[in-house]
């Protein structure tokens, strides 16, 4: 089942990004700082608001939650965004804030990990 949220949530990710990317183009901020700085913004506090959704537990969880959000992100850009954008491959995967936002996507589960406690290290009343 958490599998399952994780795609779920990656997915989402990338909608609501898409929608406030979307804004921003048709209000002509999109390509300036500061719609790129809100995009990283919001797509940071996102992406920690959904993985504290999913406590990962460990480090490799965490970052397979990361990967597979990136994934998602990535392959949804190339099949819908691009194309809609009329940008070559190079030109759209040229642009610092595209790879910025996904590394802080891929990372951002690291910072809400919540370890399990191990039963055995409660000593009995």
């Amino acid at each position: 089942m958490p599998y399952l949220k994780t795609l779920w949530f990656g997915i989402l990710l990338w909608v609501i990004m898409f929608a406030l990317a979307s804004i921003l183009l048709a209000y002509d901020y999109l390509h300036t700082l500061r719609g790129e700085v809100a995009l990283l913004l919001v797509s940071v506090i996102l992406a920690l608001y959904l993985a504290n959704l999913l406590k990962p537990n460990n480090l490799i969880r965490a970052l397979a939650i990361g990967i597979v959000w990136g994934i998602i992100g990535i392959g949804l850009d190339l099949l819908i965004t691009r194309p809609l954008a009329k940008a070559s491959p190079i030109d759209f995967m040229t642009q610092w804030h595209y790879w910025l936002s996904y590394l802080l996507i891929i990372l951002a589960p690291a910072f809400r990990i919540k370890p399990t406690p191990d039963p055995k290290s409660y000593q009995n009343f």
